[in-house]
């Protein structure tokens, strides 16, 4: 910086503290702010809430299915049988404890994979075009 500023002293020669101090002397065009700010702690890993999250292709649903989370994730919350986000590539489903009347009304392939999930002990389930595909569940044409 120092040669910036045409400051005869070699730059090699001072510490840092003198080249800013140099460079912000004669270059008025620039300045230099010092503040202090507070970091909040880490949190303790006993705040931490850890849900976990399968991850699988959509494959494993329906086109008819796909139609279904799409209408569903831009509803809203009111009046639709499951929470569901869209991902762009895919749907962010919560899996949960679902009551009779609104698995009755869940097409068998949700319904399927949701199950999957849930005896795995996830609490979500994505849902993505490029996620893996799992041994044992029924693939759909797409």
């Amino acid at each position: 910086m120092v040669d910036e500023i045409d400051d005869p002293r070699d730059p090699a020669t001072l510490d840092d503290e003198t080249v800013v101090q140099v460079y912000f002397e004669q270059a008025k065009e620039e300045y230099l702010a010092v503040d202090t700010i507070k970091i909040p702690a880490p949190v303790s890993s006993g705040d931490l809430k850890i849900l976990f999250t399968l991850v699988a292709s959509t494959v494993h649903i329906s086109p008819a299915s796909a139609a279904l989370l799409d209408a569903w994730s831009n509803e809203e919350d009111i009046g639709k049988p499951m929470a569901v986000a869209d991902m762009r590539v895919g749907w962010l489903l919560s899996v949960q404890t679902l009551d009779e009347p609104t698995r009755s009304g869940l097409p068998h392939d949700l319904l399927e994979i949701l199950g999957f999930a849930c005896t795995k002990g996830c609490r979500n389930l994505i849902l993505d075009r490029d996620g893996p595909e799992i041994d044992g569940l029924a693939r759909h044409d797409w």
